[in-house]
């Protein structure tokens, strides 16, 4: 297993690896090159954007009116299925 210390060089050296980085890439309808890192970076804060405009999963009263309502459709299936309609 390896330091801390040992962790944190490693780390070091890693980022500046990074930071120094020449995979380029367009994006789609550009004519300039990008820095891969730069492009990622980006689609990691636009998809943590969206998730936060996400509407969050319903608790309390609402969650238990949603169950309430889909168990009392899920009923009426079963028993329109049951009659052979």
């Amino acid at each position: 297993m390896l330091s801390n210390e040992e962790l944190e060089v490693r780390l070091s050296t890693l980022e500046k690896r990074v930071e120094q980085s020449l995979l380029l890439m367009r994006r789609p309808g550009s004519e300039n090159y990008e820095r891969l890192v730069d492009v990622v970076c980006d689609h990691e804060n636009t998809i943590r954007d969206l998730e936060g405009m996400a509407h969050p999963k319903p608790t309390g009263a609402t969650q238990k009116r949603n169950e309430d309502r889909l168990s009392t459709l899920e009923e009426k299936i079963a028993s329109k299925t049951a009659k052979g309609l």
